[in-house]
């Protein structure tokens, strides 16, 4: 996984905003392309700091708090203890374990999962003398570790691959998966790190390594906890009175991460046998308040972040203290998220000193409703999506809200932005999709019905009246003001192509109900685009012959299937 320190952009799409109240939170979800047969669950653990991680998987302790298993149509529902900060964990046999970091404060609806097959991939260490390297930490994948810059444009909600930590056993090997779309991996040893591109095994010599002694200090007295990095593997903790002890390779640099996320990075450590001390610098201080978005009523009980798990949150006055590991004296801004229950989410940059924050909330709403058939029977495991018609005024990641219709067809879409209006799409294969637009917080639940899909067919023939074999053909949506048309038109584009077959005949299966353009062509002959062909639910509309001119025989201005883009070979004239 990656950014697991600074994570603000994509863990914010999992923060919903409506109040709770009394009502039980929950996480539900669903996983898509797991093995048929295959045994899945999604497991629920208290989001800790990467240090608080690493040491714990030092000292072999597990921090699981709840797990379910996955039922067969890939759906799962989590109940969660209280809001808090929280890792989500699938796990499927025969996939690569994926992992997402939330905010919960409410009932959350979480991106859809797409699992990936994985399979063994072998790591073999070796001493430096050749000697098999037992007990040697081994990492697969890239994961940052000390906060960067997330600029808001980062995709969010993105579950990603768990990095995979393990031991080598006394022959030196380990064994640990591979995603089916990992071309490149990402291999760490200490004092090594090497892209592997082979499909199933990796083998590296560790460096020679020296002992290396820290006592870590801040203006406080000795750190404990502090994990010593080298190249992104835990070798080390330092204890209750701030000492810690181990192995370095030989060029020495090393990073320091503490609890509270602080860190440092040593290029030099201290000579074998001598112990350095290194002082940990201060944590940084802001201060702000977070209010309503017209600025004129404080929100109490916000929650404010920089980096997870490290969240305050705020007064009765709306006011926040949080501390944020040191920055350069240069930087003066920072991103920082806050999210209330009832509230959307927001990331947005603020002064890091001197100047009091600011954030501001926009209140939440939601739209429910139920997806039918043309004969008004309810329609269960439909998708339905939520696009904001004023996207340019909401950032990318929020843009859009999908969910799934349940039993009797019911679907909500929370989180949405009050008052805005949205367009709504329900899409199932085999059926054309309905499109309603409807303004978030609408009292009367919404109602979709999908319709049947139709049929278009013809024939095209030259002027003479002679079948025409191996003309392309081409349905493209008509340019419309009604919602479904619009949304046809701007989404589908090019809906479905064709040729005649050897009498000329030709047909396009599954066409939604709407209006649509159909145009043909062949090579010696000029374009004809036919307008406006009305389409209805279940319809088999067939048109009447489509007469292709000659280019000797046509007049000036009409465009030429000769200038068009090259057809591919017709073959046996299908």
């Amino acid at each position: 996984m990656q950014r697991l320190v600074h994570l603000l952009p994509w863990v914010l799409s999992a923060v919903l905003a409506s109040a709770a109240g009394a009502e039980p939170i929950e996480v539900v979800g669903r996983v898509e392309g797991m093995l048929a047969g295959a045994e899945a669950r999604v497991s629920l653990e208290p989001a800790v700091s990467v240090a608080e991680r690493l040491a714990r998987w030092m000292e072999g302790e597990k921090a699981l708090v709840l797990a379910t298993a996955i039922t067969d149509d890939g759906s799962y529902r989590l109940v969660v203890p209280e809001a808090g900060m929280y890792r989500l964990v699938v796990e499927s046999e025969g996939s690569l374990a994926l992992q997402l970091l939330v905010a919960i404060f409410a009932t959350a609806e979480l991106p859809a999962v797409p699992l990936q097959k994985a399979r063994p991939f072998q790591v073999v260490v070796h001493e430096p003398d050749g000697r098999p390297a037992s007990g040697v930490t081994v990492r697969i994948g890239f994961e940052l570790l000390v906060p960067s810059e997330v600029w808001p444009t980062t995709d969010p909600g993105r579950w990603r691959p768990r990095t995979r930590l393990a031991r080598t056993d006394e022959n030196g090997r380990v064994v640990l998966s591979r995603g089916a779309e990992e071309q490149w991996l990402d291999v760490y040893v200490p004092g090594v790190h090497v892209q592997v591109r082979e499909p199933d095994r990796a083998s590296l010599t560790l460096p020679e390594r020296r002992g290396l002694s820290l006592l870590v200090q801040d203006e406080d007295g000795p750190v404990a906890g502090v994990v010593a990095l080298d190249r992104g593997l835990p070798i080390a903790v330092s204890g209750a009175g701030g000492t810690l002890r181990g192995e370095v390779g030989p060029d020495g640099r090393l990073t320091l991460l503490a609890p509270d996320g602080r860190f440092q990075r040593i290029e030099t450590p201290p000579a074998d046998g001598e112990t350095a001390v290194v002082r940990l610098s201060p944590l940084e201080r802001v201060v702000g308040r977070v209010l309503t978005a017209d600025g004129e009523r404080p929100v109490p009980g916000a929650w404010v972040w920089y980096q997870l798990p490290r969240a305050t949150a705020t007064d009765v006055s709306g006011v926040f203290v949080l501390s944020l590991s040191p920055w350069p004296s240069d930087r003066e801004l920072v991103f920082l998220a806050a999210a209330a229950p009832g509230y959307l989410p927001v990331l947005e940059r603020v002064p890091l000193r001197g100047t009091e924050a600011a954030l501001r909330l926009r209140r939440a709403d939601e739209l429910s409703g139920r997806v039918v058939d043309g004969s008004g029977m309810p329609l269960p495991d439909v998708e339905v999506e939520a696009v904001a018609r004023d996207a340019e005024i909401e950032p990318r990641w929020r843009r859009s809200v999908t969910t799934r219709s349940g039993p009797g067809g019911r679907f909500r879409l929370r989180s949405l932005t009050a008052g805005s209006v949205y367009r709504l799409v329900a899409s199932s294969d085999g059926m054309g999709p309905a499109v309603r637009p409807v303004r978030a917080g609408s009292i009367e639940p919404v109602e979709l019905g999908l319709t049947q899909l139709a049929s278009v067919s013809g024939r095209v023939v030259s002027v003479e009246g002679q079948p025409l074999r191996c003309a392309e053909v081409e349905l493209t949506p008509a340019e419309g003001d009604t919602a479904s048309q619009e949304y046809l038109f701007r989404e589908l584009r090019v809906l479905r192509r064709a040729r005649s077959g050897s009498d000329g005949r030709f047909r396009l299966p599954d066409v939604p109900a709407g209006r649509w353009n159909l145009s043909v062509r062949r090579a010696g002959f000029r374009i004809a685009i036919h307008s406006d062909i009305a389409v209805g639910p279940s319809d088999e509309v067939v048109l009447a012959d489509l007469a292709l001119k000659r280019d000797s025989d046509a007049g000036r201005g009409a465009p030429s299937a000769s200038h068009a883009a090259p057809a591919e070979p017709c073959g046996s004239g299908r």
